[in-house]
């Protein structure tokens, strides 16, 4: 019933007309269909097969999130709670590829941005556009500094020395960013990612077999390390929403993978995603129970600062996690240049030739610019604890509002009666929306509340 109403909408969409006006409500299905008139441009086949998409959706969200999950169990007041609330969220979740699935196949948008630009037009786009950057910028800042963090403790362990200035962190995600992630950034393609997220995966499973492992013999034989945590009320079950958004936050990422799918389809694509959370979801769970219940009311927010520096297992993880976020940082500069290149075509005006001439030019620049300014916040800002309150209630927009946005604009809601398919779609539009606007705007509140007002008093 999704697709005939999508399949409405298309229909509407490719009757081309050349009245393109910048005033244009977002909701508006009239004038967004005069502004969207332009004929649908076929993609070419891809070049990832359904195994490394599964891969690539899933290292797009699997990176910090992971070591953040048993304190987000025990803020919520325990494994219960938790995954209660961890899996009603994935219903929805999961429900959003399936929604974003649908307006890519019949838009044949490459990216998240213009799948919002085919369903709710160019100011829905260009608020997207901004909220992609903000996030995707913040989130390349953090997994800098937590490579950096990684890699210091790694190396001092190895050479058996004390903190100086060549283990330095900063020191040392700038020879690694230079060396490792700055290649891996400048690709035009998503393929080559396919063969190191094969690396995350497996550091994704190593990290959870570790804290598994480390729960059933005792926190390196240390069995006082544990506090029984306080009492919790249901209230407690919203202070893991956050984490739990950030975390399962693949949905942007996703769209390119599917215009790089080969012998692509909306079942494929479907597929992946669903297999790709399936991954994550196990992965969380495995850390974020065993974390919680290894060290209780002492967990840290980086539950590997929880072990003794010494052990080896550990130090393995913490190695792990590095080769988890090479990929996801390429993953989000991937995504992040593709909206600004998109930009800068469109402030340019430049022809659809004259923009692939100067491509490769445009893409260097553009990577390298961005990962200068990634890398100097990440040396002068090395606490951005702040930064990531702010950017966790964005998760929020990706999964929920947007999506249910979408969906809702697959509808005519001008009509004077109602099937009782349309009734379904715009009330879990209005679910969408509704959960996505609490989740945002709780997180922010709260950031603002913690960061901002806390020290005005």
């Amino acid at each position: 019933m999704l697709k005939n109403s999508i399949n409405q909408s298309v229909d509407d969409t490719c009757n081309y007309t050349d009245d393109v006006t910048d005033s244009l409500p977002l909701m508006n299905d009239e004038q967004n269909v005069q502004f969207l008139g332009a004929p649908i441009k076929v993609l070419p086949d891809g070049h990832l097969t359904i195994y490394s998409a599964v891969f690539l959706i899933a290292n797009g969200a699997l990176g910090v999130g992971m070591l953040n999950f048993p304190q987000a169990y025990l803020a919520a007041g325990g494994v219960k709670v938790a995954l209660a609330v961890q899996s009603t969220l994935l219903v929805f979740i999961i429900g959003a590829f399936l929604i974003l699935a649908y307006c890519a196949d019949h838009s044949q948008a490459q990216t998240y941005q213009n799948v919002i630009l085919f369903m709710l037009g160019q100011r829905a786009q260009i608020i997207s556009q901004i909220v992609i950057c903000i996030y995707f910028f913040g989130s390349c800042i953090t997994y800098i500094i937590v490579i950096g963090e990684q890699l210091s403790s790694v190396i001092c362990f190895a050479c058996k020395c004390q903190k100086n200035p060549y283990t330095d962190k900063r020191f040392l995600f700038a020879i690694f960013g230079v060396f490792l992630l700055l290649p891996l950034c400048l690709q035009r393609k998503l393929k080559i990612l396919a063969y190191t997220s094969f690396f995350g995966g497996f550091g994704a499973v190593f990290i959870a077999s570790v804290v598994v492992y480390r729960y059933f013999i005792g926190s390196n034989g240390h069995p006082a390390n544990y506090k029984e945590p306080g009492h919790a009320d249901w209230k407690s079950a919203f202070a893991s929403l956050p984490v739990i958004c950030f975390g399962f936050q693949c949905h942007v990422s996703s769209v390119p993978v599917y215009a790089d799918l080969k012998n692509r389809s909306l079942k494929k694509f479907f597929v992946s995603s669903l297999l790709a959370m399936v991954v994550c979801a196990s992965a969380y769970t495995l850390v974020g129970a065993f974390g919680y219940k290894t060290f209780g009311a002492n967990t840290k927010p980086d539950i590997l600062e929880n072990y003794d520096s010494g052990d080896h297992l550990v130090i393995a993880a913490r190695v792990a996690i590095v080769l988890i976020l090479w990929t996801s940082f390429a993953i989000c500069t991937f995504v992040a240049r593709t909206v600004i290149d998109g930009i800068f075509l469109t402030l340019i005006n430049k022809t659809e030739n004259e923009a692939e001439e100067a491509e490769q030019f445009r893409r260097y620049v553009q990577t390298i610019v961005w990962f200068i300014l990634v890398l100097f916040l990440a040396a002068v800002v090395p606490n951005i604890s702040v930064a990531i309150d702010f950017i966790g209630g964005i998760a929020a927009m990706f999964i929920f509002i947007f999506p249910g946005l979408c969906l809702l604009q697959t509808v005519n809601l001008k009509k004077t009666s109602f099937q009782r398919q349309d009734i379904v779609i715009i009330i879990v539009s209005f679910i969408y929306l509704i959960l996505g606007t609490f989740i945002f705007g709780q997180v922010t509140a709260l950031a603002f509340k913690t960061h901002i007002f806390k020290h005005k008093t």
